[in-house]
This record gives C-alpha cells, structure tokens and sequence, in this order.
C-alpha cells in the first residue's frame, strides 16, 4: 500500500468523523450553539483541519444533511410501490419510513431544526428532498386512483396527513401502528355513510 492510499483513506476516516462529531453535536444544541471550534476541539483536531475539509458551517451542515440523508433508502422503497395495491403500498411506506426516522433520530433531529431555523442555510436541500419524497408518493396514489383503488381529490392531504402521522408517533417515541394508520388514512372514522 503506497503513502497516498494511506493518507486517502486517513482523509477520509477524519472527514467522516467531523460529520459524526458535527451531526450528534447539531442534533443535541442546535446549528446555532455549535461551533467550529466547539467541533474542532469535540474532535480532538486542529480548527485548521475542520476548515480544511468544510470551508464554513453552513457547508458543514450541507454535508451533514447530504451525508445522513434517508432519501435513498426513501427512494427504493418508493420504487417497490407501482403496481402494488394501495394498502399494502402504505403500509410499505410507513413501515419502512418508521424504521428510516428511528434509524437516522439524529439526523431526523437536525433536519426538523434546519426547517424551523430562520437562518438555515441547509433549507434548500431539505425542501428538496421533501419535495422528491412527496412527489413520488402523490404519484403512487394518482396510478391507484387511474387503477380505481381510490379518489384522487387531495392527494397531497393524504400524503402529508400520512407523513404528519409518522413524524408525530416518532417526536413521541411511540411505536407506529401502521396497518391501523393506513386503514384509518383509507376509511375514514365515520361507521355509516352520512
């Protein structure tokens, strides 16, 4: 093994750890309280290396962001969904969505903050996968709507009442019921047409 594959992979071993320290550091005080010398010295680093590898904060928590981001686990389980009837569709999606929220807390966690934050540098590319998540799933519910599964009134109502669901279930740390969810998001709660 020659020198530069070492230092290659040293590069890459202490870039990883800053986005670690930084994540579970913006997760626990807020992007606000951290800074990059609390995440040098939280590192055990120089503030000349955290610059090095993340030339300002804001680039810093992109990273972050992009480095934790759930939306390719997010992705393949929406390409499971066409075809599939549109229960067991949700129930697939909120499964696997419960798992990626209590998998990725911390992430979770910054993402949810860099969405309140009036200053948020990292606002953009939040909205942008929640844009993509959204999209693909008002989709699914638009070809089970041609296939005569359901309406097609409001889809996006019933996208963000079913993801409002999981985020509120996880902030309480209770587990996702989801075959109740969906049937609930399908039927309604009135027993009788009115």
């Amino acid at each position: 093994m020659d020198a530069s594959t070492t230092r290659q992979r040293q590069a890459a071993s202490r870039r990883e750890q800053l986005l670690q320290v930084a994540l579970e550091m913006f997760a626990e005080r807020g992007v606000a309280e951290v800074s990059m010398k609390d995440l040098a010295a939280q590192a055990g680093v120089a503030i000349g290396l955290s610059y090095h590898y993340f030339p300002s904060k804001e680039e810093l928590v992109r990273a972050v962001i992009a480095h934790n981001s759930p939306l390719p686990e997010i992705t393949a389980t929406i390409a499971r969904l066409p075809g599939l009837p549109v229960r067991d569709g949700l129930i697939l999606v909120v499964d696997e969505l419960a798992r990626l929220l209590e998998k990725n807390r911390p992430a979770i966690k910054l993402i949810f903050q860099e969405l309140m934050s009036p200053r948020a540098g990292a606002l953009s590319e939040v909205l942008q996968v929640r844009e993509q998540v959204f999209g693909r799933l008002i989709g699914y519910l638009q070809e089970r709507a041609e296939a005569g599964e359901v309406r097609t009134d409001h889809p996006e109502i019933v996208i963000h009442l079913l993801i409002s669901s999981l985020l509120v279930f996880h902030a309480l740390g209770t587990p996702v019921p989801a075959d109740d969810v969906v049937e609930t998001l399908l039927t309604g709660i009135l027993t009788a047409p009115a």
